[in-house]
């Protein structure tokens, strides 16, 4: 249908998402600051962009 390309999107977009409120939250719990909560999230929610984007690259069918 679509050759597969779009899982590696889809998947980078619900990892920025989900992690991002698992920061967000994590920061909440301990006591920061809503805007260091934001930022925290924002952080997290990269990193799982960037793993996502590194095992993408790793893909032999790509």
């Amino acid at each position: 249908m679509n050759d597969g390309k779009l899982l590696y999107p889809m998947l980078g977009s619900g990892a920025f998402f989900g992690l991002f409120w698992l920061g967000y939250a994590l920061a909440h719990q301990v006591g920061l600051h809503p805007i260091t909560g934001l930022v925290l999230g924002f952080v997290t929610g990269c990193a799982g962009v960037t793993l996502v984007t590194q095992l993408e690259r790793l893909d032999p069918e790509q």
